[in-house]
C-alpha cells in the first residue's frame, strides 16, 4: 500500500498549530519512520469509538433529517496533493425524503478528560483534511465523548480556512523534503489566535445543543 507522508491528524501540526509534538519533531519522525507508541490515552479512544459512534449517531436524529447510517471507508487519499491522505471515523448518511442522500463526516474523540470548551485546532485540522480527501463532504460532526459529559460540534467547510491550513503545510513539506525544518517554532501560538479568528470570520463552528447523558 502506499505510504503518505502525512495523515490528517498530523496536517494542524505541519501547519504550524499547536498539537501532540514540533514540526521539527514531526519531520524526523516522518524521516525515520518513527512508530507512534500506543498509550492508555489511545487505548482507550479506540476501545470506546463504538459507543461513542452510537451516541453520536442518537444525537445528530435530533437536528438530522430522515434515516440516519454509518460507513467506515479505511484511508482515502489527498484528490491534489500526493503526500496526504486521511482515514475517516466514520461517514454518516442521512436518507432525505425527496430519496437524496447526505453525507457528512464524523469524526469521534474519546477523552480521557470532560470535553474542552472549544474544540481543538489539531482536530478541526483534522476534519478539514477529512473532508478534503473525500470531495463531496463539506460538513463534519466533531463529536467529543467522555464517561461523564459529550460534546457536539458542527465544522462547515471554508476554501480560505483550507487556504491557510495548506499554505503552511506545503511550507512544511518543501522543508521537510530539504531537510530544513526549523527545530523551533515561535509563531505557534500566534497561528492560533489568527485561526481561531479565520474560524469566526467565516462561521465554522457550531456547537449544538444536546440531552443531557442521563437522560437518554
Amino acid at each position: 500500500r502506499k505510504k503518505y507522508l502525512l495523515g490528517s491528524s498530523d496536517l494542524g501540526i505541519a501547519a504550524g498549530l499547536p498539537g501532540y509534538k514540533s514540526r521539527y519533531k514531526l519531520s524526523q519522525d516522518k524521516r525515520h519512520k518513527t512508530k507512534t507508541e500506543v498509550t492508555w490515552a489511545m487505548q482507550h479512544g479506540r476501545d470506546n469509538e463504538p459507543v461513542a459512534a452510537e451516541y453520536a449517531t442518537k444525537e445528530l436524529a435530533k437536528f438530522l433529517p430522515g434515516e440516519l447510517w454509518l460507513e467506515q471507508l479505511g484511508l482515502v487519499a489527498s484528490p491534489t496533493h500526493e503526500w496526504l491522505a486521511a482515514s475517516p471515523d466514520r461517514i454518516l448518511h442521512s436518507l432525505l425524503p425527496d430519496g437524496q442522500i447526505e453525507s457528512y463526516n464524523l469524526e469521534l474523540k474519546c477523552t480521557v478528560n470532560v470535553p474542552p470548551d472549544q474544540p481543538r485546532v489539531q482536530h478541526i485540522v483534522q476534519c478539514y483534511a477529512q473532508m478534503h480527501c473525500l470531495r463531496y463532504v463539506k460538513t463534519s460532526f466533531l463529536y467529543y465523548w467522555h464517561h461523564a459529559d459529550t460534546a457536539l460540534w458542527r465544522i462547515k467547510w471554508s476554501e480560505d480556512v483550507w487556504r491557510w491550513i495548506m499554505l503552511g503545510a506545503e511550507q512544511w513539506v518543501r522543508d521537510h523534503n530539504a531537510h530544513s525544518v526549523p527545530s523551533r517554532n515561535t509563531q505557534q501560538t500566534q497561528n492560533e489566535q489568527y485561526f481561531r479568528h479565520l474560524l469566526r470570520l467565516h462561521g465554522v463552528l457550531t456547537k449544538l445543543d444536546q440531552t443531557p447523558r442521563e437522560s437518554q
